[in-house]
């Protein structure tokens, strides 16, 4: 999407990292910031328009004969 500004959260400083490398605009470690601080901070108090949750494990890519 032309002019979305992508901002990347975890609580690994290694997995922001990457983030950063894959075309993250902005990092937030959760463990260390205020996400939603600064989040406003960032946006200028407007907000996000697109949350993306994605949680998972390495099994969930598994076959399920695997398991």
């Amino acid at each position: 999407m032309v002019g979305t500004k992508i901002i990347a959260t975890s609580s690994s400083d290694e997995k922001l990292e990457r983030a950063r490398q894959m075309g993250a605009d902005v990092v937030l470690n959760y463990k260390t910031q205020d996400i939603g601080e600064e989040v406003m901070r960032l946006t200028g108090k407007r907000g996000v328009d697109l949350v993306l949750e994605h949680v998972g494990r390495t099994r969930s890519f598994e076959h399920p004969s695997a398991a």
